[in-house]
């Protein structure tokens, strides 16, 4: 069709409101400015706010009296084109939907499956917490025809209504960019997963360059109307985080990247992760004082990952930062409490204190990070039954696999989501008897009979399963690493022994212990009994043995 053509076929689409024919024009790529130059104008007018957002997807050539009246249309909408910004808000629930249905699909490659995490976060991200007009401003943030000096232009002839808007917009997602730094990016969903919605998220750039033409072109007006300061400071707060956050990172990363340099280490610095990778690879350089300063900075600023990567990797000593156990357990971090039970090898009594409480008597606001423990461990006792059934492996590895699925399962069956973060406690290097008692010396009544509940489920599901038992070879072997981390009965019975000697008196004197009490004695009982048989056994076995040398 010929430019003429296509324009007559726009007028006639506007005037009879064939708003389908005027939709496939559009996506098809046939509409140009030059076509029809009151396009959006007439769209505004007709109120037909997804076909606006359209022409911001599919007509290249949109001029700057186009880009103003569609930012002042989204920042300031009528009521009359709320309905058709409920289309818009389909469109993107729609791929939000599509893409965690992608991301929960066991039967995908890793790196597919990778790359719709990272398109479900960005979506999610992108949708919620947003106004329908304000999801059609994505468009506008993220479009081709928007450059600094149109931009800039139309922002200039905003009136303090719409500033108030787009400044509030702004906020919005710098705040969302704040707590969810992995966020970025994520193109390639587009054209490998059909996610059409990723390229239309506009950037942390787009928002900081917006914001910074807002500040030129209004400085005064926002300085002297103190109707605009309350989301100025809400902005400027999280501008002043994000830019703490991005100075460190550059610091860390140059502190890495200087040692990648003189050690020869292949890592591209385009990679995505690429300052975890480089902690990773070569964070053992890195000296004491400067990880105390990254780990004060990652409690400030909440960076998780980095420093996940910084415990697992070894890289933290209790000298570095004393005060971390308790940053974490203030923050409610469950889930890097327990890696630092894992990881850090000199965690002092105080520590181990703050911890065994922490887990006794969580606070309500700390189970949903405790609930990343619970996956950590439902995930390692599913990989340890899925090993078992495989037929395919040799006897001595399926034994393996099957002794390593009947602990895990023991392990986790049963157990509250503070009661497993328990058992990286109790099976701790950390701990020896010292510690250990000169903590529970220092509970209260509640936090001992959670305690006492806590060993007697143990002695249970000890004495129910007496084939269960320390089982490391499966965690080098099968890489079931929460085999090391299940209390051994031995533990389990330690542990009682120093209940006992520590609350004695208040054990005997309290009846709200004696129901636990009375429990837990007769399982002990039960387990006692059994030990002095198999011992007897064990006896004239030897018995008969030395007699058959002698013979």
């Amino acid at each position: 069709m010929g430019r003429e053509a296509v324009g007559l076929v726009l007028e006639a689409c506007i005037i009879l409101e064939l708003w389908e024919l005027l939709e496939t024009l559009i996506a098809n790529g046939l509409v140009e400015h030059s076509c029809s130059s009151n396009l959006v104008y007439n769209l505004i007018e007709k109120r037909r706010s997804d076909l606006v957002c359209l022409c911001l997807k599919h007509v290249s050539d949109l001029q700057t009296s186009d880009i103003l009246c569609i930012l002042k249309y989204f920042l300031s909408p009528p009521k009359d084109a709320y309905s058709s910004m409920a289309i818009v808000r389909k469109e993107w629930e729609s791929q939000a939907l599509c893409a965690i249905e992608t991301a929960t699909d066991m039967g995908l490659s890793g790196k597919i499956l990778s790359l719709a995490k990272e398109a479900s976060v960005l979506l999610m991200v992108a949708h919620d917490e947003f106004s329908v007009s304000e999801l059609c401003l994505n468009y506008l943030l993220a479009s081709s025809n928007l450059d600094e000096v149109i931009l800039s232009s139309c922002i200039s002839k905003l009136n303090d209504s719409e500033m108030k808007s787009l400044i509030r917009y702004l906020g919005k997602w710098l705040k969302k960019y704040e707590r969810l730094p992995q966020v970025g990016p994520c193109p390639k969903a587009s054209s490998t997963l059909s996610l059409k919605a990723c390229v239309w998220v506009p950037t942390l750039v787009d928002i900081v360059k917006c914001l910074g033409l807002v500040l030129d072109e209004h400085f005064s007006s926002l300085v002297l109307h103190l109707e605009f300061h309350e989301e100025l400071r809400s902005v400027v707060g999280v501008i002043n985080s994000l830019a703490l956050e991005a100075r460190i990172s550059y610091s860390i990363a140059n502190v890495i990247e200087n040692l990648r340099t003189k050690v020869k280490v292949r890592v591209i610095p385009s990679d995505k992760g690429y300052t975890h990778k480089l902690i990773e690879k070569l964070g053992f350089l890195m000296g004491r004082e400067v990880v105390g300063l990254v780990l004060e900075a990652c409690i400030v600023l909440e960076l998780w990952e980095l420093l996940e990567t910084l415990i697992a990797n070894g890289l933290v000593e209790h000298s570095c930062s004393s005060n971390l156990v308790y940053n974490l357990i203030e923050k409610r971090r469950s889930d890097l409490v327990c890696l630092c039970l894992k990881h850090v090898s000199d965690l002092q009594t105080s520590d181990i204190l703050c911890i065994l409480k922490y887990f006794l008597s969580p606070p309500k606001d700390a189970y949903s990070s405790m609930a990343i423990v619970r996956k950590e461990w439902e995930s390692q006792a599913l990989c340890a039954i899925e090993t078992a059934t495989d037929m395919g492996l040799s006897g001595k590895i399926l034994n393996l696999a099957k002794e390593a699925s009947v602990l895990l399962m023991v392990a986790h069956d049963e157990f509250s989501v503070s009661e497993l973060c328990l058992n990286y406690l109790l099976a701790s290097s950390n701990l020896d008897e010292v510690i250990l008692s000169s903590c529970i010396s220092k509970l209260n009544g509640l936090e001992m009979k959670s305690l006492i509940r806590y060993l007697g489920k143990w002695l249970k599901k000890y004495e129910s399963f007496p084939q269960a038992g320390p089982c490391p070879k499966a965690s080098s072997t099968l890489s079931l690493k929460a085999c090391v981390w299940v209390p051994t009965l031995v533990d389990i019975v330690k542990c009682l022994g120093l209940v006992l000697d520590e609350h004695f008196s208040s054990l005997v004197l309290h009846p709200e212990f004696h129901e636990e009490l009375r429990s837990v004695v007769g399982v002990v009982n039960s387990l006692a009994l059994e030990a002095r048989i198999s011992c007897s056994i064990a006896n004239v076995i030897e018995n008969l043995r030395t007699e058959v040398k002698g013979a």
